[in-house]
């Protein structure tokens, strides 16, 4: 069952004062030499000051973390939307230039002309797809690791919950760059790849009248799309897990 926010905090709090008021004599008397003597504060006062400040952080990093976590789920959901939006559009597309080239009203050379027009425009479409996943996975990797950075402030301070913690305490570039193989990605680059393969092969067909031709120039399309599109992806994952590890921390 999901702790609520109100419920989180009042963990933390009720830790913390456990933690002041287990201090020692010694720790207590450690503070309250530290402390001004023209202030009249006692070590107590002082304890509960350094309460007050680590409840402010506590409370900051809390909803920190409950923000970027959000921000995942958001980021996620719209690289599915997007995928979904792309198919839709495909399947529409596609489904009415069959239905087109099954009627009367056109000729034959119409119907190619506008089945390129068509799936020259799909193309384009999955282009910018593709690259949204890309770009979708490079936010992934830079919220995850700002909570590892947050994971890992809790447990420096208390070594203890160390054992329970795991996710990742490191700040270092995820799998989602290192390792990717984003199903979302691989989609839609197959969808592309499939799309600008048909295109040009009917762009062959125009010009040769050749099925064999149009068939082998579609295939070969696919293939080397896919390598172009497969090299330029694991390039784009090169370069920003280079940038993460500038960042790194931990």
């Amino acid at each position: 069952m999901k702790t609520s926010k109100r419920a989180r905090r009042i963990l933390a709090r009720t830790a913390l004062k456990a933690n002041v008021n287990s201090a020692t004599a010694g720790e207590k008397a450690t503070v309250n030499r530290a402390a001004n003597v023209n202030s009249g504060l006692t070590s107590d006062d002082h304890l509960s000051e350094n309460l007050e400040t680590n409840l402010e952080i506590v409370d900051f990093l809390l909803a920190e973390y409950e923000q970027i976590n959000e921000d995942i789920r958001t980021i996620r959901a719209e690289g599915l939307n997007r995928l979904n939006f792309f198919i839709t559009i495909t399947s529409a597309i596609l489904g009415a230039l069959i239905v087109f080239s099954e009627s009367s009203v056109a000729s034959a050379l119409t119907v190619q002309l506008v089945s390129i027009g068509a799936l020259s425009f799909l193309t384009l479409l999955g282009l910018s797809t593709f690259q949204f996943t890309i770009k979708r996975d490079k936010n992934v990797d830079y919220n995850l690791r700002a909570l590892a950075r947050i994971r890992r402030y809790f447990v420096s301070k208390h070594p203890y919950i160390r054992k329970h913690i795991s996710l990742s305490l490191r700040d270092g570039p995820t799998p989602f760059v290192t390792k990717n193989e984003s199903g979302i990605r691989g989609l839609a680059q197959s969808i592309i790849c499939t799309i600008h393969a048909l295109n040009v092969g009917l762009i062959t067909y125009l010009y040769v009248a050749n099925a064999g031709w149009s068939i082998g120039a579609g295939v070969i399309t696919f293939l080397v799309t896919w390598m172009f599109l497969e090299m330029r992806a694991r390039a784009k994952y090169r370069e920003i897990e280079e940038e993460a590890k500038k960042y790194q921390q931990f």
